[in-house]
């Protein structure tokens, strides 16, 4: 049975989510032990082009965290201000 491309992505960012977020019985995984589960599945229970393009968008979102957190608040607040006018 193939799985239809959109369940592939959901699964998969679940997945992620699933490992990496509080759970009333057990803590959150780190990172690397989150994605060492995803990547093991590869080929079995997960699609490697969607593991890759999630660490790829997890490690994206870091690094524009990274960059707006060297920002003054006054510089990301006129940005997005811009972006919604621009819309």
């Amino acid at each position: 049975m193939t799985l239809p491309f959109e369940a592939m992505i959901l699964a998969t960012a679940d997945v992620y989510d699933a490992l990496s977020a509080d759970r009333p019985y057990r803590d959150a995984m780190p990172y690397e032990q989150a994605m060492g589960i995803l990547t093991a599945g590869i080929g079995t229970a997960h699609n490697g082009v969607f593991v890759d393009a999630l660490a790829r968008g997890i490690a994206r979102f870091a690094e524009i965290g990274t960059q707006s957190a060297e920002l003054p608040l006054s510089e990301i607040a006129e940005d997005s201000v811009a972006l919604r006018h621009a819309s």
